[in-house]
């Protein structure tokens, strides 16, 4: 791995992050269209890594030069987020399909249920090969490769790693500690969205740590590792939840077409118990995160 020396200008630091992700997204494009395995994924998880970057180290940059880059990214990330939701939902309900008694698992319901996963994924697919093929893929695709090449670097830049990283870590690492503050006291009923906001907060202070490792190495490292437990449970609380709206979509379907609906039931209590399960692990894994020990390097 490239190393970049504490005392270096910041902008070497948020060059080398930038380009490598800029560059790690342009490369999977042959891959998204060949239709590989978790080739979407990572192709979005790229885009999200560009964003999150520029907005974190955002006062390194130009004033004013993310926010057409955002825009890209933004959209490149909802047009890859389709398919890969539906894949996602598809590997894990037809997963817990095949653990349901074989009645359930070969009922009309459950065929039902197969068809309609099945063909979300084929028709978010076909429309972003349409996409692909487009002018603002096009437009979206040659601002990340600009961006790779030539990150938009302000003055911010100049200073050095060690005065002007750390506190923009620290920011986002405040903004997921109020965001886990207000899921936490919060009524389990309304806790979901919370807890949602809490892991895309718990994600952008991973990848900000991840950026620092060239610099910080094990410190930052270890930092990333906290924050990806708390994406991982929350994670985990997301798809439950996710997965309880689809089933109770396509229940209605299936109901209406006269099949059964006790697979959909099985399956949904399944996903309302792994719901409840990942917020009590997520208390657990919150009290570790925030262990001031996985800090300190923020605070030289």
């Amino acid at each position: 791995m490239e190393t970049v020396d504490l005392g270096a200008p910041a902008g070497a630091l948020l060059a080398l992050d930038l380009s490598a992700y800029a560059r790690a997204l342009v490369d999977r494009e042959p891959a998204v269209r060949a239709d590989e395995f978790d080739a979407v994924h990572k192709m979005r998880v790229s885009a999200r890594r560009l964003r999150s970057s520029l907005r974190t180290f955002a006062p390194l940059l130009v004033s004013g030069a993310i926010a057409d880059l955002d825009v890209e990214l933004r959209w490149l990330g909802g047009v890859l987020g389709a398919p890969r939701d539906a894949e996602v939902a598809q590997a894990r309900v037809l997963a817990l399909l095949a653990e349901l008694p074989e009645d359930l698992a070969d009922s009309d319901g459950a065929v039902v249920l197969a068809t309609n996963l099945a063909g979300r994924y084929t028709a978010a697919r076909a429309t972003l090969l349409l996409e692909m093929g487009g002018d603002e893929w096009r437009r979206a695709m040659t601002a990340v490769t600009e961006l790779g090449a030539q990150p938009p670097l302000g003055p911010g830049a100049r200073i050095p790693v060690t005065e002007a990283v750390p506190p923009l870590v620290r920011a986002a690492w405040r903004r997921l500690a109020r965001r886990v503050d207000s899921a936490f006291a919060a009524r389990p009923s309304d806790a979901s969205p919370l807890l949602h906001r809490a892991r895309r907060a718990a994600k952008q202070v991973r990848y900000a740590a991840e950026s620092c490792v060239p610099a910080y190495g094990d410190d930052a490292q270890e930092l990333a590792e906290q924050a990806r437990s708390l994406q991982d449970v929350l994670g985990e609380h997301q798809d439950a939840v996710v997965a309880q709206q689809l089933l109770a979509e396509v229940a209605q379907e299936a109901a209406g077409a006269g099949a059964s609906t006790f697979a959909f039931e099985a399956l949904a209590n399944h996903e309302r118990r792994t719901a409840a399960m990942a917020r009590r692990g997520f208390a657990a894994t919150w009290d570790e995160a925030s262990r001031g020990c996985y800090r300190r390097w923020l605070r030289r």
